[in-house]
């Protein structure tokens, strides 16, 4: 059931959702205000002209913080909404930014950097670190999860002084865009690759102990013992299943023993054999207190007969992501009688997961590339080249 729509008289980027109001960082067009609090009938509110580029918005208490590109970070407050009031510039480079607490933290083509705002009159650079360009930023703990051309990158921001990259995952298309659900999964929109689920192992990591279950650690550390006098082989194989290293081969006497292996970081399996029993098991290097990911699934929608490619996917109460361009916005009710099978066929994951949770309440936010497409009761009609951005609230 379609609840509402209305054409924004602009290309938006990004926007955010505050209470009642929907910030648009409309590129050149400046910032759109509109009020959303009647879903079935939005009402435009105000316009906001910036000197720059409008890329990305962020409001928090009541400065609302703008991404202007080359211009930088422009802050306003708009304790007035009719009535903004510039509070001050940083001239840096800007594209996606976010705010927590008293710090900024912001992506650009170049780097991502952290600004202190306990004084929005005077931000403070704290640090910056380089990375691969930034087409989608979120925060969870002491991460930010960057989507950039290449796929993922993650900076620990524990120190904001000196920001660092922990880990990366290189896609086979571009990373356009990213979410982390509640169970720690990230959702990486790949573009014509579609959607690449990862999993975040490592965390604090510095070696692993006994080698029991799935492993994960600096090196490999293999405890055992034998009972008599048994031959005794242990092998390791990368997820290809070529043998990349034998650790032992000949016989032992009764005792306990232990092997140690320096691999490459990168998920390898075990195969050992004392006497006559068997022992298999997974085991993930990585490199001293850092992270890995592992692709624990990849769907690959531009294969389906509606060649779509995936920019965006959302889960949980997220309140700014990006629309890529769109041309007007629109409020989807999810029912239950929305056709799943139709969902499926799409990929879009929120839909899935909101409905295999039985909430069939939810209001759907959808946003889609072209005017020409519309999203009703769960249908996507197939007349957009790609999908901006879908989230569940």
């Amino acid at each position: 059931e379609l609840i509402g729509h209305y054409f924004v008289p602009a290309s938006v980027n990004r926007f955010f959702l505050s209470d009642s109001l929907l910030y648009l960082a409309a590129l050149d067009s400046g910032v759109y205000v509109y009020d959303v609090s009647d879903v079935y009938s939005p009402s435009f509110v105000e316009r906001y002209y910036t000197s720059g580029i409008a890329k990305d918005v962020y409001v928090k208490d009541t400065l609302l913080f703008i991404a202007e590109g080359d211009s930088g970070v422009f802050i306003l407050d708009v304790s007035d909404v009719f009535h903004p009031v510039e509070v001050s510039r940083y001239k840096l480079l800007c594209g996606h930014l976010i705010a927590r607490d008293s710090l900024l933290y912001c992506g650009s083509a170049t780097n991502f950097f952290i600004l202190d705002i306990s004084d929005p009159f005077s931000p403070v650079l704290l640090g910056i670190d380089s990375i691969h360009s930034c087409r989608d930023m979120e925060i969870v703990g002491s991460l930010v999860y960057i989507a950039n051309p290449y796929g993922l990158q993650v900076e620990d921001v524990s120190d904001p002084c000196h920001p660092r990259c922990v880990a990366s995952y290189r896609s086979e298309d571009c990373g356009c865009g990213l979410s982390v659900g509640d169970d720690g999964l990230v959702y990486l929109a790949d573009g014509l690759d579609g959607l690449y689920i990862l999993r975040l192992y490592g965390q604090g990591v510095s070696g692993s102990g006994v080698f029991s279950g799935s492993e994960v650690g600096s090196c490999l550390r293999l405890s055992y013992r034998v009972t008599g006098f048994e031959h005794v082989k242990f092998s390791v194989y990368d997820v290809m299943g070529r043998c990349v290293s034998v650790l032992f081969d000949g016989f032992q006497g009764p005792g306990d023993y232990s092997l140690r292996w320096d691999g490459e970081p990168g998920i390898y399996f075990v195969h050992g054999r004392i006497g006559e029993r068997e022992i298999k098991k997974k085991v993930l290097i990585v490199k001293e207190g850092g992270y890995m990911y592992h692709r624990e699934r990849h769907l690959n929608f531009s294969k389906t007969i509606l060649d779509r490619e995936v920019r965006n996917v959302y889960t949980g109460n997220i309140r700014r992501k990006g629309m890529r361009n769109c041309k007007g916005f629109m409020v989807i009710h999810l029912t239950p009688s929305s056709p799943l099978r139709e969902v499926k066929e799409e990929g879009v994951f929120v839909f899935l997961k909101a409905k295999e949770r039985g909430r069939n309440d939810n209001f759907i936010y959808a946003f889609v590339g072209h005017g020409d497409t519309c999203f009703q009761g769960g249908f996507i009609f197939p007349g957009a080249f790609w999908m901006g951005g879908v989230w569940r609230d």
